[in-house]
């Protein structure tokens, strides 16, 4: 576990020293609406559009903030009772640990579809609404705020890796369940949860866009579906990110197996998103500027097809006396490279 300062509004329903706690009566409300906030049908009014919300977003004051981890669960943050942020759970046993300590409903905004059955089975419900790194459009919004009002809590929500989309739909929940101003909104994103400013788009949908009252949400038509999957270019990101992730880390470990993973190979990660830059060559949806695209996804692809030839023959090539090493850092740089590009065109 690894802990930050204490902050008051952090000691709540989801501490980790609680088995259950509801049952020991620690899920009451930590504040309400603070008594300056305006109110409209119950949430707080949105933002001046002339307003900075990334000047806000760094200097409204807070408490520091506590952040945990669970086996499997990352960037865990007590937003409120009612609300809790992190990282996708990423087995079943996080799922349990999730449910031991009270969580009833889960709501994913990432795009992969993640596995409901097994939260069916600790008893909790799994809703999956993606969103994009961009902000949450109206509808979408509408589908939020009526999860949060019509289905129980407390509620654990969550992206990938728990640091910007999730923490924006986290940040729905605390304007409809908590009444919270918006300005604390989004310093809770920024301060608390790691949601990083280049994500503006986050940040300006919660200070500024309109919630949907009770009565508006109430006439939705929305079932809480458990999967949402994404087909074309768009599907190919989610495979994509996880493996792009295990490179990062077997970087970082200067390409050893992680102890903790053993079933995690970084060749054959390398060679899986090969054949994933492969596979997005040949979607019919790929965005509109496509040469350009193509460009950056054929450059993904040679990346990582030399950085999986290199880790796959490191032994015969030391002993050629090939620095395998430095051409493994140019194949991975050449990746980087091509996915911040595109990324900053078309995510962020």
């Amino acid at each position: 576990m690894r802990k930050l300062l204490l902050p008051a509004l952090a000691v709540l329903s989801f501490s980790l020293s609680c088995q259950s706690p509801c049952s020991q009566g620690a899920c009451e409300v930590d504040q309400g609406a603070p008594p300056h906030a305006a109110m409209e049908d119950g949430i707080s009014r949105p933002l001046a559009a002339s307003a900075d919300v990334l000047d806000i977003a760094q200097h409204h004051e807070l408490p520091a903030a506590i952040v945990t981890d669970l086996p499997g669960v990352h960037n865990i943050l007590n937003l409120s009772s009612n609300v809790v942020s992190g990282s996708e759970p990423e087995n079943p046993e996080a799922l349990k640990a999730l449910a031991d300590r009270g969580i009833k409903t889960l709501l994913s905004v990432d795009g992969k579809v993640p596995d409901a059955a097994t939260a069916a089975k600790y008893g909790m419900r799994y809703v999956h609404i993606p969103i994009q790194y961009s902000g949450i459009d109206g509808p979408t919004m509408a589908e939020i705020a009526k999860t949060f009002r019509e289905l129980e809590g407390p509620f654990f929500v969550h992206c990938f890796h728990g640091k910007h989309r999730g923490p924006a739909a986290a940040a729905v929940g605390r304007l409809v369940l908590d009444a919270i101003p918006r300005d604390q909104a989004i310093a809770e994103m920024h301060q608390w949860c790691g949601t990083s400013l280049k994500y503006q788009g986050l940040l300006e949908t919660i200070a500024k866009d309109k919630v949907p009252g009770a009565s508006e949400t109430a006439k939705l038509d929305f079932d809480f579906p458990a999967a949402h999957a994404f087909d074309g270019f768009r599907g190919t990101m989610v495979p994509m990110a996880r493996s792009w992730d295990e490179i990062k880390f077997a970087r970082k470990r200067k390409w050893a197996l992680n102890p903790e993973k053993p079933d995690i190979v970084p060749a054959q990660e390398a060679l899986k998103l090969s054949e994933i830059f492969a596979q997005c060559l040949v979607q019919p949806d790929l965005p509109a500027d496509t040469d350009e695209v193509r460009g950056w996804i054929k450059d993904g692809q040679k990346g990582t097809g030399d950085l999986a030839r290199l880790l796959t023959n490191q032994t015969a090539l030391e002993a050629k006396g090939v620095d395998w090493r430095m051409q493994a850092e140019d194949a991975y740089r050449l990746v980087s490279s091509s996915c911040k590009q595109c990324h900053l065109l078309y995510r962020d």
